[in-house]
């Protein structure tokens, strides 16, 4: 529904929730691109929005969880694309 509320607006850029930052180079450098979409669908597939709650069994943390906390606790992204400033999750 956003995608053609922005296209009826006039709005065509990149949707930064669904594909990251359109420049990556235009963004301050501590902002990273985390890319869930491989466990998005797998966690929740009606809706594709608390994938970051737990993992597949509820109440158990999944892989998105445990990279936000692991970024948290740590201080640090571990990257797969240093030039995008990219992190692919997978589980």
């Amino acid at each position: 529904a956003s995608k053609a509320a922005n296209i009826k607006n006039k709005i065509a850029s990149r949707r930064l929730g669904h594909t990251g930052p359109e420049d990556i180079s235009k963004t301050p450098k501590n902002v990273y691109a985390v890319d869930c979409d491989d466990v998005n669908s797998d966690y929740d597939p009606i809706k594709g929005h608390t994938y970051f709650r737990s993992g597949r069994v509820s109440g158990t943390a999944g892989v998105v969880f445990n990279h936000m906390y692991e970024s948290i606790d740590t201080g640090r992204i571990e990257l797969d694309d240093r030039s995008q400033r990219l992190k692919i999750l997978q589980e």
